[in-house]
């Protein structure tokens, strides 16, 4: 009995050519077994952006990140967790962090706040970007942040890739200068708040 082409991964693409998704998965098996190599024991965090975040239909950037392992415990029994045993900084300092960057001269735009979203993820943040937009205009500001948070700014340069993976690999991802040494300066703060 014949195989269909939907019972067939490879012939998922139509009548025996590869689709773009079998491509996509094999790359990945590729890069996972690659990562797993070189870090038998380290967490694998894969992004995936595409247009619009929503239908996932063309794929424009895949990013493989070694640096931040992934929020949860890798075995079933419990007996190794990935090294994310840090908590969360609260809304209070991640405002004096934002608000002392500020004033230090880091933020350039509105854009910066995107900055702050993937920061505050490295930390453990695992919301949404309209969860995060959502999350900073209820935070216990001191100054007026003439900057504006929303879901434009924070998604533009997450959905670009361009900051997606490790601080050092931005700028050879396509983004600015402004945005890595913002990006260490929020961390600097966070590391003299104990964070």
């Amino acid at each position: 009995m014949k195989k269909r082409n939907e019972d067939v991964p490879e012939n998922l693409g139509g009548l025996g050519g590869e689709s773009p998704y079998t491509e996509f998965v094999k790359l990945v098996k590729k890069l996972l077994a690659e990562a797993k190599r070189i870090n038998p024991n380290g967490g694998i965090v894969l992004t995936y952006v595409a247009p619009g975040a929503q239908n996932i239909g063309h794929l424009d950037t895949q990013n493989i990140s070694y640096g931040t392992p992934p929020p949860f415990d890798v075995t079933p029994q419990g007996s190794r967790t990935c090294g994310c045993e840090q908590s969360l900084p609260p809304s209070e300092i991640m405002v004096k962090v934002v608000e002392n960057t500020i004033n230090d001269g880091y933020w350039w735009g509105n854009i910066s706040w995107s900055v702050v979203y993937r920061i505050y993820q490295i930390k453990g943040y695992r919301e949404s970007i309209s969860q995060f937009v959502r999350d900073v205009h209820k935070w216990p500001f001191t100054i007026p942040v003439r900057y504006d948070c929303n879901d434009d700014s924070v998604g533009k340069p997450i959905r670009s890739g361009k900051i997606c993976r490790d601080i050092d690999n931005w700028e050879e991802d396509g983004a600015s200068s402004q945005f890595c040494i913002l990006a260490n300066a929020l961390i600097e703060e966070l590391k003299v708040l104990g964070y």
